[in-house]
C-alpha cells in the first residue's frame, strides 16, 4: 500500500513540478567535489543556469532597453539629404506688360526680360535637425508603461525562481524518501533472508511444512519487486534533479543524501518582523499589479494620439551654388503635426485598450482569490501531515514491538509463518509511513512558504 502511495506521490509531484526546458550543461560549471553538493548548492546552480530564468533575465534587459529607446525620442534627430534634379525647363518669372506714363500724354511699355529662378538641372545638399517638444503625452506614458512592464517581468522571474526552488527541494526530499524506503526494504530483506535460511534447514528435517517455506520465498520476491520499483523511481528523480539544476546526474548518484544536506532554513525567508498572520505579497500578484499599471499607461498613450505633436526644426543648405533666389540658406522654427481624422482608428484603439485594462484587472482578482485558496490548502495539508506523522510514530512503535514478539514466538514454535509475515508487513508499512509523513511535512512547509511569498529568491536575498 505504501509503495503504491509513493508511486502516486512521485507522479503527482512530477506533474505539478516546475515547467522547464532542458538544461544546456555545456554552459554550466560542474562541481568537482561531491561532498560540497547540498540542497543549497543545487538550488544556487539551478538559479544561475536554468534556461527559463536566463531567458527571463534577457526579457527584463529588453524591456529596459525599450524604455531607453522610447525616452530617446526627446533627443534631436539629425538627417542629411542630397539630391540631383532634372527639370523640363528652367524655372523663371515673367513680368507682365504694363504702361508707364512718364508725363501727361506720353507713356512707355518697357520690355523686361524673364527672371530665371532655378536652372533646369541643380544639386542640393541639406542638413535637417528636428526635436520633439510635445508628444501628446505619448512618450512619458509609454515610458511608464515600459517601466511597469519591466517590474512585472522581474516579479515573474521571482515567481519562476520560487517555483524552481520548490521543485528542486521537492525532488531532493523525494530522493531522501526513496533512499529511506529502500533501507526499510533492505532491512526487511535481511531479516527474511535469515528466517529463510533457518526455514530451509527446518524443512529438510521435516520440522515445518512446505507451505511455510513457500510463503517465505514469495514474501522475499515481493520485497525484491518493491525494491526494484523504488530503485527505478529513485533513478527517475535523480535525472529530474539533473534536469532542473543542470548538474550531471552522476554527481547526484555519488552524493550522500541526508537530512543535514537538505535543510529548508536557507530557502525560506525568516518570519521575524512580520505580524501574526501577515504574509509577504506573492510575486505573481505583484506582477499582475504591475501589468495593470502598465495597461493604464498604454491607455493614456492611445488617448494621447488625439493631441498634436509639436516639434522644433532647423535646416541648413550645405551647397549654395544651385539654390534658387527664393530659397534660404538657413531656416528654423516650430511646427506641429496633428492627425485630424484617421477613419476612427484612434477611437477604436482607445476602446480596445480600455477592455484590455479591464481584463487585466479581472485576471488580478481571479489569481488573487485562487492563490488565497492554495494558501488555505497548504495550511490544511500541513495539519494533516503533522497528524499523519504522529500516527506513523505511534504505529511504528507498536509495529516494532509486535515484530519482536512475532520473531520470538516463531522461533519458539508458538506461531505460524503467517503471523510472522504479518508482523513483518506491519513494521515495514509503519516504517514507510513514517518516512512518507516526514516527506509530506517538509512539502507542506515549502508549500506554505510558497503561498506566503517567503521563498528566498535572488531578489529577496
Amino acid at each position: 500500500m505504501i509503495a503504491k502511495t509513493l508511486v502516486c506521490v512521485f507522479l503527482i509531484t512530477s506533474l505539478a513540478g516546475f515547467d522547464a526546458n532542458a538544461i544546456d550543461t555545456d554552459e554550466s560549471e560542474p562541481l568537482q567535489n561531491e561532498s560540497t553538493l547540498t540542497l543549497a548548492v543545487a538550488v544556487d546552480h539551478a538559479l544561475e543556469y536554468h534556461p527559463d530564468l536566463r531567458k527571463q533575465r534577457l526579457q527584463i534587459e529588453i524591456a529596459a532597453l525599450e524604455r531607453k529607446s522610447l525616452l530617446q525620442g526627446y533627443l534631436p534627430g539629425v538627417s542629411l539629404q542630397s539630391r540631383y534634379t532634372w527639370l523640363d525647363e528652367p524655372l523663371s518669372l515673367s513680368v507682365p506688360e504694363f504702361n508707364l506714363e512718364v508725363m501727361p500724354g506720353i507713356s512707355i511699355s518697357p520690355d523686361l526680360p524673364q527672371i530665371q529662378l532655378q536652372d533646369d538641372r541643380f544639386f542640393k545638399a541639406s542638413l535637417h535637425v528636428e526635436q520633439v517638444l510635445f508628444s501628446g503625452f505619448r512618450i512619458p506614458s509609454g515610458a511608464r508603461a515600459l517601466k511597469h512592464k519591466k517590474e512585472a517581468l522581474e516579479f515573474l522571474q521571482e515567481a519562476g525562481e520560487a517555483g524552481l526552488i520548490t521543485a528542486v527541494a521537492e525532488a531532493w526530499d523525494r530522493v531522501i524518501l526513496f533512499n529511506t524506503s529502500l533501507r526499510v526494504i533492505e532491512e526487511a530483506t535481511k531479516r527474511l533472508d535469515f528466517e529463510y535460511e533457518k526455514a530451509e534447514k527446518a524443512y529438510e528435517t521435516g520440522l515445518i511444512p512446505y507451505y511455510d517455506l513457500s510463503s517465505l520465498r514469495a514474501y522475499r520476491q515481493d520485497l525484491r519487486a518493491k525494491q526494484t520499483d523504488l530503485s527505478g523511481m529513485l533513478d527517475l528523480t535523480l535525472e529530474e534533479l539533473s534536469y532542473l539544476t543542470g548538474l550531471d546526474s552522476e554527481l547526484f548518484r555519488n552524493t550522500t543524501f541526508s537530512a543535514k544536506h537538505s535543510g529548508l532554513d536557507g530557502l525560506i525567508v525568516d518570519e521575524t518582523g512580520l505580524q501574526p498572520g501577515e504574509a509577504v505579497k506573492r510575486p505573481e500578484i505583484r506582477a499582475l499589479e504591475s501589468q495593470v499599471q502598465a495597461q493604464r499607461a498604454l491607455t493614456r498613450v492611445e488617448k494621447g494620439r488625439y493631441a498634436p505633436e509639436v516639434f522644433a526644426f532647423y535646416q541648413r543648405e550645405l551647397y549654395e551654388d544651385d539654390l534658387s533666389i527664393l530659397e534660404p540658406v538657413r531656416a528654423m522654427g516650430v511646427g506641429a503635426r496633428w492627425t485630424i481624422f484617421n477613419r476612427g482608428q484612434t477611437a477604436r484603439a482607445v476602446q480596445i485598450s480600455n477592455r484590455e485594462l479591464r481584463a487585466a484587472e479581472l485576471e488580478l482578482d481571479h489569481v488573487d482569490r485562487g492563490l488565497q485558496v492554495k494558501g488555505q490548502q497548504a495550511v490544511i495539508a500541513r495539519r494533516v501531515a503533522d497528524e499523519k506523522a504522529e500516527t506513523a510514530r505511534l504505529y511504528k512503535q507498536e509495529a516494532e514491538t509486535g515484530l519482536r514478539l512475532a520473531q520470538r514466538r516463531y522461533e519458539l514454535g508458538l506461531s505460524d509463518v503467517g503471523e510472522r509475515l504479518a508482523a513483518e508487513t506491519d513494521f515495514r508499512e509503519a516504517s514507510l509511513m513514517a518516512a512518507e509523513a516526514t516527506y509530506l511535512q517538509r512539502r507542506a512547509e515549502m508549500d506554505i512558504a510558497l503561498s506566503n511569498g517567503r521563498i528566498k529568491t535572488n531578489r529577496t536575498k
